[in-house]
């Protein structure tokens, strides 16, 4: 009888061994079949970069997941929404190995050690890997008397655009102030100046572009703008603002003037949101990154406005908010994300514009170049070179570069055509 227990018992154990070894693949398959979640925050250049590249870099069993408080749009081309009513909406990346999840909320802080995103609806949302493409946050003036005033607006997103075209819709706006010095500021009053309202353009300095251009390339676009009819205040501040009805009727000036408006927008810069996420490493305000475009936590990954990248021509870390770059950031990101490594080389940042059908570009230290840096520029051309210029389509537009060794290491370029900002966007590329 002994034997025939000892038998039994050791029949028993076989067959529960026989079971938990049938178990353990079983649930390794099952736990391997959840695949890997890829969380993304900000639907901007950088955000739907990254989503675009996920998709086709993912396992059919990942998910991905979008969180976003806005639309897909084009950024470049808000100016032309304030002309027309053609609202500038991208579709969402098309689903091509993983599931697209669409999240519709505010994120209002990342927990990096417990790998979650909390939402402002009290939704937590786990991940795997985390890519923020948050961007950067308008900055606000502070001037006496515009709190709870109707007919302030910043410059900055596609909710501001349609702010703005509300109230002059709505409003028999005419006079219009518009605070900054930098690139955007620049948009927005050509746009409304090439409609027809008045715009009266506030500088807190002595120039535009400090960051971009030169002394004599600001003083170009300056005059261009002022032939198309805008107003320069210079060494300009705003004060107080006035109101009536709690809707802006004046602003008084630093100098005590007095200016009937109906309308005032800024666009005075912008801030990135880098307390979002408590202990990634940041340079020049926004997250730092590796050639990976990954921050120091190996789960978190950025680009786009958020990100300070290796700028390859003038060899120092830049912020980079342009929209084709950032959409290449996002893109390089994601696949880092999914294991297929990926170095970024880095950006030779170059901006565009068009002011009243005239042709600008800048980029690199043109205003405050390093000391091994010289600046050069187009001698006077002969009559002869004149005509050739005109046959190859070459303008006699105002041109200053700056070089070291040789090599091309930024330019402030106006009133020239869109070929020749290409010739010279591409010697900048030459490494």
């Amino acid at each position: 009888m002994n034997f025939k227990k000892i038998a039994l018992i050791q029949g028993f154990i076989c067959s529960l061994a026989a079971v938990f070894i049938y178990l353990i693949p079983k649930e390794a398959k099952s736990i391997a079949s959840q695949g890997k979640t890829y969380v993304v925050i900000g639907s901007s250049a950088a955000g739907r970069g990254a989503v675009k590249e996920l998709t086709k870099k993912a396992l059919p069993n990942d998910h991905i997941i979008l969180i976003s408080k806005e639309e897909f749009y084009d950024k470049t081309r808000l100016k032309k929404y304030i002309k027309k009513n053609r609202l500038p909406l991208l579709s969402c990346p098309v689903q091509k190995k993983a599931p697209i999840r669409v999240i519709h909320d505010e994120v209002i802080s990342v927990k990096r050690h417990t790998k979650e995103v909390i939402c402002k609806n009290g939704t937590i949302i786990s991940y795997d890997c985390l890519f923020l493409g948050i961007g950067a946050e308008p900055i606000t003036p502070t001037i006496k008397g515009m709190n709870e005033v109707y007919g302030i607006f910043g410059y900055y997103n596609l909710a501001n655009v349609r702010a703005i075209k509300q109230y002059i819709e709505s409003h028999q706006v005419k006079s219009i102030a518009v605070i900054g010095s930098g690139l955007a500021s620049l948009e927005i009053t050509a746009a409304l100046t090439a409609q027809g309202y008045q715009v009266h353009h506030c500088v807190r300095g002595q120039r535009i572009l400090k960051d971009k251009a030169d002394d004599n390339g600001a003083q170009h676009i300056q005059n261009i703008f002022k032939k198309n009819g805008v107003q320069w205040h210079f060494n300009t501040e705003i004060t107080q603002v006035k109101s009536v009805n709690n809707h802006i009727t004046e602003i008084i000036l630093n100098n005590q003037d007095e200016m009937p408006i109906d309308m005032m927008i800024y666009a005075i810069g912008s801030t990135v949101n880098t307390h979002l996420v408590e202990g990634l490493n940041t340079r020049q305000g926004a997250f730092s990154v590796d050639s990976y475009m990954r921050t120091n936590d190996p789960f978190i990954y950025t680009g786009g406005d958020a990100a300070c990248v290796w700028d390859y021509v003038n060899e120092c870390f830049t912020r980079s908010g342009k929209w084709t770059l950032a959409e290449e950031q996002g893109c390089c990101a994601a696949k880092n994300m999914c294991g297929q490594k990926t170095p970024y080389e880095g950006v030779a940042c170059v901006n565009f514009a068009q002011y009243f059908k005239t042709l600008v570009a800048f980029s690199g230290p043109v205003n405050n170049p390093p000391l091994n840096y010289t600046y050069t520029s187009h001698a006077s051309k002969s009559w002869l070179l004149k005509i050739t210029d005109s046959f190859l389509e070459t303008k006699d537009g105002y041109r200053i570069f700056l070089k070291k060794n040789g090599l091309l290491k930024g330019f402030c370029l106006v009133d020239v055509t869109f070929r020749e900002i290409l010739n010279y966007k591409q010697a900048l590329n030459k490494k």
